[in-house]
């Protein structure tokens, strides 16, 4: 599934990447680069620079992977939406931080946990359909992980509250060629741009 997730994100923003799976790390890496220390997470993307090389390593709990891989996308969407959005969110990171990287541009946390927020959103609607309530389920019904701290809780609500007021605005998109010609120009938009639209739309 989490190659399926990958090329239907490639597929709605016209955009290519390296396969995902083959950066793929388990636990016992995590704990090694992160540290025994380190919060307890579902999801995780680590990124090492040396000189002009950028290695990344993507983490996903076994147990959100096994969850989505039992179902159809749909049937993820409607009864595994927790280990859908873990799943996309890796995905999603991944794939803006490759593209950033290959183009030598800046990429900041907000805006890549936003866009994050973004891809759950239009990849579920996607799949499953107009549901007025996707979007309660993804922005206000969602509840953050135990043990952040302050920044990074403030982090993560800022980019739902952003996320929650452009989907609200795609919401009234049906046309889904318009939609995806909305996407791929939201996209490429630098990350102070991208940002500023966020920002202007909420």
């Amino acid at each position: 599934m989490i190659a399926l997730i990958q090329r239907h994100l490639q597929a709605i923003y016209d955009i290519e990447a390296p396969d995902i799976r083959d950066f793929l790390v388990d636990e016992a890496a995590v704990r090694e680069l992160l540290g025994d220390a380190q919060r307890s997470s579902r999801e995780w993307v680590m990124i090492r620079q040396a000189d002009e090389d950028v290695d990344i390593g993507v983490y996903l709990h076994a147990e959100d992977l096994d969850a989505v891989d039992a179902r159809t996308p749909a049937e993820a969407v409607r009864d595994a939406l927790p280990a859908w959005c873990t799943v996309t969110e890796g995905v999603s990171h991944f794939l803006l931080l490759v593209r950033r990287a290959a183009r030598e541009e800046t990429v900041s946390l907000l805006e890549l946990e936003t866009q994050a927020e973004v891809d759950k959103y239009v990849t579920a609607r996607l799949h499953v359909g107009p549901d007025p309530t996707l979007r309660r389920r993804l922005f206000h019904d969602a509840v953050l992980a135990e043990g952040l701290d302050s920044e990074e809780r403030e982090r993560y609500r800022e980019a739902g509250r952003l996320a929650d007021r452009y989907c609200e605005r795609l919401e009234r998109q049906r046309d889904i060629a318009a939609l995806l010609t909305e996407l791929r120009v939201f996209y490429r938009r630098t990350g102070h741009a991208r940002m500023d639209l966020l920002r202007r739309a909420a």
